[in-house]
């Protein structure tokens, strides 16, 4: 029964065509981006990342590192996002300098992701944390 209950949440989530998100919606800006590396920054400080983009993929940042430079440049809380954006193009590659929490310097080069991949992947991440939140909660009520 607890299958059953559990399959029929997980279609109910389904039904609103998880993976047809708006990019514009994930990544929150007036204008639409094409890529990105998936860091969520406070000024050059990586405050997150999103789950299955390639900053995160690459395991070589963490929360706290602070970026130095990107593809050489200085980075600053002013240029940081447009140093990070150009060019636009999925695929393209980016180096960055990273300053790691414990104070190591390293450089780490992504390949930017299509906005619209990053957020299926967003996506189907919420959507298995909703699921793993209705097991659990079906498994505590028996």
């Amino acid at each position: 029964d607890h299958c059953i209950i559990l399959a029929h949440e997980t279609c109910q989530i389904l039904d609103g065509a998880p993976l047809s998100v708006p990019t514009k919606s994930v990544v929150g800006a007036k204008e639409l981006h094409h890529s990105t590396v998936g860091l969520l920054l406070s000024g050059t400080t990586v405050a997150n990342m999103l789950p299955g983009a390639p900053a995160a993929l690459s395991k070589q940042i963490h929360k706290g590192d602070v970026i130095l430079s990107v593809g050489g440049e200085q980075a600053t809380s002013g240029n940081i996002i447009a140093h990070l954006q150009n060019p636009d193009e999925p695929g393209t590659e980016v180096t960055l300098s990273i300053k790691a929490r414990g104070g190591k310097v390293h450089a780490v080069t992504l390949r930017r992701m299509a906005t619209s991949v990053v957020a299926d992947k967003l996506r189907l991440f919420d959507l298995f944390t909703q699921v793993q939140t209705a097991a659990k909660g079906s498994t505590h009520g028996a």
